[in-house]
């Protein structure tokens, strides 16, 4: 579920404008997880009203989805984060995390992340996101064990498409080739990550196999 939810929020969050500096942090982390709770537990009754509801109870749900979310964010935003987390809270703080990231947050999801979260496995493609925002694009390859000479092949669609788009914004662009091979010819990869793969390595109709031996062989 936490892999599904990275993923859709990678093509998001590389075009996402930085956060503003955030307001002085107050309130506790068990504040915020409950906060999380309460608005995850809005957006149910939300989606129950949406579907099976009056009309009435729909926009009731609404105002508290709205209430919930405004408190959650502020709280987002302002929330000291935890030096330690407790086993089972780790995936609510692995939530807050990609939120955080979301809300262009980099820094503070960084130093989640890094710090009582232990840099996830599955998270890492998000970690880089915000190293490359936070630090340098060289940290965020890093990262994921990605440099122009070493092409690591057991990354997943996530981490590829990361470390692709890094590698192009830092002007990378035999680390862009590599990345975007490994996921072109790998049968067992979806589809979709395939053809983006494609849509790169085959820019002018010429020669494709050739190509990718150059680029994936001769060239990583």
């Amino acid at each position: 579920m936490v892999r599904g939810a990275v993923v859709a929020l990678l093509a998001w969050l590389l075009l996402a404008p930085p956060a503003s500096a955030a307001t002085s942090a107050r309130p506790a982390g068990r504040e915020l997880l409950a906060a999380l709770a309460s608005r995850d537990s809005a957006r149910t009754q939300w989606v129950h009203a949406r579907w099976r509801g009056s009309l009435a109870s729909l926009r009731a749900a609404q105002q508290r989805l709205d209430r919930a979310s405004d408190r959650y964010g502020t709280l987002l935003d302002q929330s000291v984060l935890p030096s330690a987390i407790a086993a089972r809270d780790r995936n609510a703080w692995s939530k807050i995390a990609m939120e955080l990231a979301e809300r262009g947050s980099w820094t503070r999801a960084l130093a989640l992340l890094r710090g009582p979260l232990g840099s996830p496995a599955i998270l890492l493609p998000v970690e880089a996101l915000a190293a490359g925002r936070v630090e340098s694009p060289a940290a965020a390859l890093g990262i994921l064990g990605f440099a122009p000479s070493r092409a690591p092949h057991d990354l997943d669609e996530a981490a590829l498409y990361v470390a692709s788009a890094i590698s192009d914004s830092a002007g990378l662009a035999r680390s862009s080739r590599a990345a975007r091979w490994l996921l072109l010819v790998d049968s067992r990869r979806p589809a979709t990550a395939r053809s983006w793969g494609q849509s790169y390595c085959h820019p002018d109709g010429l020669g494709l196999n050739k190509r990718i031996l150059l680029w994936g062989v001769g060239g990583v």
